[in-house]
């Protein structure tokens, strides 16, 4: 086996994924978390309202923003849509 086989970690079958959290050895390495927690709240605020502005926005265009009228077929499409046609009949 080689050597790199025995320094790597092995899950053991009480904790197969070793998920558990290491104690922080000072305390000043510690992660803020009352800041981060803050950071986070203003986030999802952020998004709340984001989310607020896209609805009144998806609201307005649809209501303000119909579909235009389908265009009528011009005459010259329509000659040629016959012309067309019986030239396909005459070969």
């Amino acid at each position: 086996m080689p050597l790199c086989s025995y320094l790597l970690s092995r899950p053991s079958a009480s904790s197969p994924l070793e998920n558990r959290a290491h104690p922080v050895a000072n305390t000043s390495q510690a992660p803020n978390l009352e800041g981060i927690h803050r950071e986070m709240h203003g986030i999802t605020e952020k998004i709340r309202i984001m989310n607020k502005i896209n609805a009144r926005l998806e609201k307005h265009l649809a209501t303000n923003n119909q579909p235009p009228p389908a265009a009528p077929i011009s005459e010259d499409a329509n000659q040629s849509r016959r012309s067309h046609r019986s030239g396909d009949q005459n070969s």
